[in-house]
């Protein structure tokens, strides 16, 4: 694949040199250190002429470059907090946290072996089922598929599906002949060690609780890549990218 990863400072090197490095390993790579805030022109131009396949965009504190890139672009965007402030926890959530049909595929702080391990996985699966094959296995414990605000979460990633005319199922499973998108309410249902997006799943009042958000954080740190909390439609449009 052809990656194109975006920094917004020079002072984070100690995060994309290496990066940079490990990815050379398999793709081919291209580094652009521009800021959302004071190189917005640059990178519209940078965007606009891209060839690439997938942009990887790394950033700290408020972190607003993945998901500004991920609202100027239809390519998969991987998103890749510093830990600047807080073990990452703010750039994390700025990540992460993206409004429906704006998908950035997040990692956790210093873990960009994550974001790796996942290209890999998608670059394997795609090249045996081709971007033409666009089935999807939502992965939920049976456990908690009747609490409502699961079953609600459930039902509108399957309605959003039907009307984009993509085939989708529910099991307990992963298939490594779908794309596989794991419905998370304990960390024990994590499937890091799989290639497969993670969607958290909170209720209102969990939502309402501050304090939360560090579940959240503790979360995402035990490995994948994730969308942001019940936006499970973020997931499935994150995957179409790399179909497109």
């Amino acid at each position: 694949m052809k990656v194109l990863l975006l920094f917004g400072s020079s002072s984070d090197e100690s995060v994309y040199l290496p990066l940079k490095e490990s990815l050379e390993k398999d793709h081919q790579v291209r580094l652009e250190i521009l800021s959302a805030h004071r190189n917005p022109r640059e990178l519209d131009q940078v965007l606009q002429d891209s060839e690439d396949d997938v942009i990887w965009a790394g950033a700290g504190l408020a972190a607003h470059l993945p998901g500004i890139v991920a609202s100027k672009t239809l390519k998969p965007v991987l998103g890749l907090p510093v830990e600047a402030h807080f073990a990452g926890l703010d750039a994390t959530l700025a990540i992460q946290q993206m409004s429906f049909g704006i998908p950035v595929l997040t990692m956790g702080p210093g873990m960009a072996s994550e974001g790796i391990d996942f290209l890999t996985g998608m670059r394997s699966w795609l090249k045996t089922n081709g971007p033409a094959k666009k089935e999807f296995n939502l992965i939920l414990n049976p456990k908690i598929e009747a609490y409502e605000y699961v079953s609600f979460e459930v039902k509108r990633a399957l309605d959003f599906a039907a009307e984009t005319q993509l085939k989708i199922k529910v099991t307990a499973k992963f298939d490594p002949a779908c794309l596989n998108i794991v419905l998370v309410n304990d960390p024990d249902e994590v499937l890091a060690e799989k290639p497969c997006l993670h969607v958290p799943l909170f209720d209102k009042v969990s939502l309402a609780n501050p304090s939360k958000a560090l579940r959240l954080f503790e979360m995402v740190r035990s490995g994948g890549l994730w969308v942001g909390v019940n936006n499970t439609r973020n997931a499935l449009l994150g995957y179409l990218r790399f179909l497109s």
